[in-house]
């Protein structure tokens, strides 16, 4: 015997107390049994805060995820077909629905235009790789940014040299707001890019392209360089600049490799004092550093403002690592 909930039946605060308990997937498989209970989700979650949605394109599966409060629950799109309808629990963080799709990519665009529509999200993160669709990166720029004016976090990955024009094109036509990591590798040699303006923390995994004068103009609190070009002198024209208020005011972490690591070639002309205060080496214990180190040089700018730098070594690489407080 079938038996039917009168949802609609109920006063408006009782409904709305239902539809509450909802996961992300029921409220969109609700919506898609008639057009009045879409428009009765889409009334209820403008309403209400606004879901998260996390946007992958790679070189696997394009991906949806939708995390309220820490569980996500993920669409995923495959052109093998022994995975249709294929779901499934992923350990503790959350829910995933693998389905079958000729060109996954126009289906996960397609999904999220509706998904975004009845559940009004907020792109937090999208990620993109140049290499999955190489002829579809700028549609895939002017798609996610007619969407959104701005993304929490944006990352860009890529492979090869002929994706150039393609970073810049994103770079140019996605903005983000706190996030943007570029983990492109084996660009071109000559490649040129200004990084914009606006978030806050700025990973560049491949930073050969990011000359002294471009490291300058940075704004971000948070930097993370590696395979930098910049040398000791380099580093140490940057400290003193920053000494003197001239550079990189709302700096507050850096981490930046360098070929050798002599911290006195860093710190020459420099007044310093060296600290092994534990409340301060531990918190290079952590992100964004990730360091063990005992002891570390405290700097201060003529504004009074104090940082603490230290050489370590990551992944066979030499790293100046800083906090300012």
């Amino acid at each position: 015997m079938t038996v039917v909930f009168p949802l609609f039946h109920l006063p408006l605060v009782a409904m709305e107390h239902v539809l509450c308990m909802m996961n992300p997937y029921e409220l969109i498989n609700l919506s898609l049994t008639s057009s009045r209970t879409k428009r009765r989700v889409k009334c209820f979650t403008r309403t209400k805060e606004k879901f998260e949605a996390e946007l992958s394109i790679d070189q696997k599966n394009p991906n949806i995820s939708i995390d309220p409060e820490g569980e996500s629950w993920g669409y995923t799109w495959t052109s093998d077909k022994s995975n249709i309808c294929y779901e499934a629990k992923i350990f503790l963080i959350g829910y995933e629905t693998l389905r079958f799709a000729e060109k996954p990519i126009e289906e996960l665009m397609k999904w999220y235009d509706y998904v975004n529509e009845v559940l009004s999200c907020k792109c937090s993160t999208f990620c993109v790789d140049l290499d999955c669709c190489p002829k579809q990166n700028r549609l895939i720029a002017d798609w996610i940014s007619s969407r959104h004016n701005s993304v929490s976090c944006l990352r860009i990955e890529g492979k090869g040299k002929q994706c150039s024009e393609d970073i810049k094109y994103l770079l140019s036509n996605i903005k983000c707001y706190e996030r943007l990591l570029l983990f492109m590798t084996n660009i071109e040699d000559n490649f040129e890019a200004e990084i914009p303006e606006g978030c806050e923390y700025l990973h560049v995994k491949d930073a050969k392209f990011i000359e002294y004068e471009q490291f300058l103009r940075l704004k971000h609190k948070e930097i993370t360089l590696l395979q930098s070009i910049l040398t000791n002198q380099d580093l140490n024209r940057f400290l003193k600049s920053w000494i003197a208020c001239e550079t990189h005011l709302e700096l507050k972490t850096l981490s930046i490799n360098f070929p050798n690591p002599d911290a006195m070639q860093l710190l020459m002309d420099i007044p310093y004092e060296v600290t092994t205060d534990p409340n301060i080496i531990e918190r290079f214990k952590w992100y964004p550093f990730n360091s063990d180190v005992t002891s570390g040089y405290n700097i201060r700018r003529s504004d009074g403002t104090v940082a603490t730098l230290c050489v370590t070594k990551v992944e066979n690489l030499w790293h100046l690592v800083m906090i300012i407080y």
